[in-house]
């Protein structure tokens, strides 16, 4: 007897992350996942923690959300976010950010 399990994807909630640049969060990638039903990303809850890796951050970082496969629709939306933060290089000094950015979020296969 063989047994196939598929995966329907109805729709995809972004919450939040921890940055960790080059890193792939989560991979369903395999025939198993189906996101052909996918057609928008609720963005409402997403946010990006990069409360350590804003000290190197550079513009040309990212990492991948959701690695799908060939049944994911080019998705693309943009979702606007403020965040604060400060860190400490060296002994008696403390570096104070205000990071505001358009975090352009793409879903595509492969």
């Amino acid at each position: 007897m063989n047994y196939a399990i598929t995966n329907n994807a109805k729709s995809i909630t972004l919450g939040a992350v921890t940055y960790a640049k080059d890193a792939t969060l989560l991979d369903r990638s395999d025939a198993a996942y189906d996101y052909s039903n996918v057609s928008t990303i609720d963005t409402k809850g997403f946010s990006v923690d990069m409360s350590d890796a804003v000290k190197e951050a550079k513009v040309s970082d990212s990492m991948i959300l959701l690695k799908g496969n060939s049944t994911l629709a080019d998705i693309a939306t943009e979702a606007t976010r403020n965040k604060s933060y400060s860190y400490t290089p060296a002994a008696g000094l403390t570096v104070n950010t205000d990071t505001t950015g358009l975090c352009v979020l793409n879903l595509r296969c492969c």
